[in-house]
């Protein structure tokens, strides 16, 4: 990421003393050249993000073709995009105490209980899953609940934007390498060395 130091003779959407990303590129003469695309991204509703098949074809895309632009793609969707998170839920020991009595009180009529909302009194945790993939540890997220798989059978799942993500990733205990998205599928890692970058990224989003 680096400061825009200059208004741009055309209009990119960006201006002088916002941050950009961009890259840097040795060519053939030893020269180094740092460059950014600036021209305007493809503006998305969130409607089009709901079922996270946009989300899912720009992974797609990059899987197939790895260049910076495609990249770029993946980061402004994830940018506007809420995820699922697989999470161990922690509730409080009288919380737990009362779904054991509903429980209990229900005796062989199990699917009594089917549809009934239950309301803690005291504060739940969730507290989210982490992978392990060698040495390095990952944060999950996925695009949809179903893409969990039986994965996600073992979990409660919670739906968050990626802005509020990627600060619990930060926060975790573990010293990340990175977020997986669709760990189980088309998996997509991005980098613990690029989050800011998506954090600070405008929103394509359009009323």
């Amino acid at each position: 990421m680096g400061i825009l130091l200059n208004e741009p003779n055309q209009d990119f959407g960006y201006h002088a003393g916002e941050q950009i990303a961009f890259f840097v590129h040795e060519d053939e003469n030893k020269e180094i050249v740092c460059y950014s695309n600036m021209n305007p991204s493809q503006k998305i509703t969130a409607k089009d993000l709901e079922d996270g098949s946009m989300l899912e074809a720009a992974v797609t895309a990059f899987n197939r073709e790895r260049n910076e632009q495609n990249l770029i793609t993946i980061m402004e969707i994830l940018r506007d995009s809420f995820v699922w998170v697989p999470c161990n839920v922690v509730m409080s020991e009288a919380d737990q105490k009362r779904i054991e009595e509903m429980v209990l009180g229900a005796k062989d009529d199990l699917d009594s209980l089917v549809g009934k909302e239950i309301v803690a009194h005291d504060v739940t945790r969730f507290i989210p899953d982490i992978l392990q993939n060698g040495d390095a540890f990952f944060f999950p997220i996925f695009s949809t609940a179903e893409a969990m798989g039986e994965y996600g059978e073992h979990f409660s799942k919670v739906q968050k934007h990626m802005l509020e993500v990627i600060p619990l990733a930060r926060n975790n205990e573990k010293k990340l390498a990175g977020i997986v998205l669709n760990a189980f599928t088309e998996p997509f890692v991005l980098d613990a060395a690029i989050w800011d970058m998506v954090e600070k990224m405008k929103s394509r989003i359009v009323e």
